[in-house]
């Protein structure tokens, strides 16, 4: 069983990709909860964080036979939606 702030550990995949990112990152992506925000400076990664956190979600839900959406939304999306 996890708790709220880690990934699962059994998983091999995803859990030996994780050493691939920095600290901050780690914490970042094993964030289980609903909503985050975050107010961080320009690249430093929360791109490739928040990708990874996304796809090594799905990952473990295709293992486990489940299927999970992923939503990514930013204001610049919502603007081109809106036209």
């Amino acid at each position: 069983m996890t708790q709220k702030n880690q990934l699962p550990a059994s998983k091999s995949g995803p859990a030996k990709l994780i050493n691939q990112l920095l600290l901050y990152q780690r914490h970042w992506a094993g964030d289980q909860s609903r909503w985050k925000f975050g107010l961080m400076a320009r690249q430093v990664g929360k791109d490739f964080a928040s990708g990874f956190e996304g796809v090594a979600d799905c990952a473990w839900a295709e293992s486990e036979g489940r299927k999970i959406d992923w939503l990514a939304a930013a204001r610049v999306f919502a603007r081109q939606l809106a036209f």
